[in-house]
C-alpha cells in the first residue's frame, strides 16, 4: 500500500494515441475513495479539451442495456448464486453492469472522442468486489470469471488516475459537500474504516492489472495539488506524446 505522501510522484506518460498510431480512444479510470476529487478531476477535463468525454458511471448505463446482458449473463449469474449461497443480489448487479460496460466502451469509442474517462467503471467493481463482496464471488466457481475480468480489463484500459487524501479531509469534503451525501452522517471512525477497505480493494485489483502488463497508473494526493492544476498537468502530459 502506497503511502499519501507518495502520490504524485509517479506521473508516467500512457501510450500515444495520435491518429495515426491509435484505432480507438484511451480509455482512463480514475479510482480513488469518496471526496478523493474524482469527478471533480473528469469535469476539469472535458472543459478543459472537448475531445475529452466527460465522466461516466456505471450506475448511468441504459436499462435495456443491462436487461440484455442479464439474460446473457445468466449461466455466470446462476454460477455466482451457488458461489454465494444464493445471497448475492449486490454482487450479480454489478457483474451484469461489468459486462454492460464493455458495450458502452464499444459505442463510446466510435463518436470520436480522443479520451473515455471513467468515474466507476471496471476497477471500481472489481475493488468492490474485493472489498464487499461475498468471497465466493472471486473463488470457487467464479474463480475463472473473476480471473477473466480481470484480464480482460487489463487489455481495455490504458491508464488509471489513482486520486487519494488524508482520511480527516475527505471526511470533511463529504459532510461539506452540496446536497446530502449518504455517508455525511457517519462518525469518523466507521467512515475511515469503510475508506481503508475501499483503497484495500484498489490496491489489490491494480496490483492484479499490473501483473498481467494492464495499465499504467498515475498516482496523485489532491490535498497537496489543486484539482484544476491538476488537469492542466494530465493533458499536457498526454498531449506531448
Amino acid at each position: 500500500m502506497f503511502a499519501i505522501s507518495d502520490l504524485g510522484t509517479s506521473l508516467t506518460s500512457p501510450p500515444a494515441y495520435g491518429p495515426s498510431v491509435r484505432q480507438r480512444p484511451l480509455l482512463v479510470e480514475v479510482i480513488g475513495v469518496t471526496g478523493a476529487g474524482k469527478s471533480a478531476l473528469c469535469r476539469a477535463l472535458h472543459q478543459r479539451d472537448a475531445t475529452v468525454r466527460s465522466g461516466f458511471e456505471i450506475w448511468h448505463l441504459p436499462h435495456a442495456w443491462l436487461f440484455a446482458n442479464g439474460l446473457l449473463s445468466l449461466p455466470t449469474l446462476l454460477r455466482c448464486g451457488r458461489a454465494c449461497r444464493w445471497s448475492c443480489w449486490e454482487e450479480a448487479n454489478h457483474i451484469v453492469r461489468l459486462h454492460t460496460l464493455s458495450s458502452w466502451v464499444r459505442l463510446e469509442s466510435s463518436k470520436g472522442y480522443r479520451i473515455l474517462p471513467l468515474e466507476e467503471g471496471a476497477v471500481y467493481v472489481l475493488a468492490w468486489f474485493y472489498a464487499f463482496g461475498h468471497d465466493g464471488a472471486r473463488t470457487g466457481y467464479m474463480q475463472r470469471w473473476w480471473q477473466a475480468a480481470l484480464q480482460r480489463w487489463a487489455a481495455k484500459l490504458d491508464v488509471i488516475i489513482w486520486l487519494d487524501a488524508p482520511d480527516a479531509l475527505l471526511a470533511k469534503r463529504i459532510r461539506t459537500r452540496k446536497g446530502t451525501h449518504p455517508y455525511a452522517g457517519w462518525a469518523d471512525q466507521p467512515l475511515y474504516e469503510f475508506f481503508a477497505r475501499w483503497r484495500a480493494g484498489y490496491q489489490y485489483v491494480v496490483s492484479q492489472l499490473i501483473e498481467v502488463r494492464g495499465p499504467r497508473v498515475m498516482k496523485f494526493a489532491t490535498d497537496q495539488e489543486p484539482i484544476d492544476r491538476l488537469a492542466d498537468r494530465i493533458l499536457a502530459n498526454w498531449n506531448s506524446v
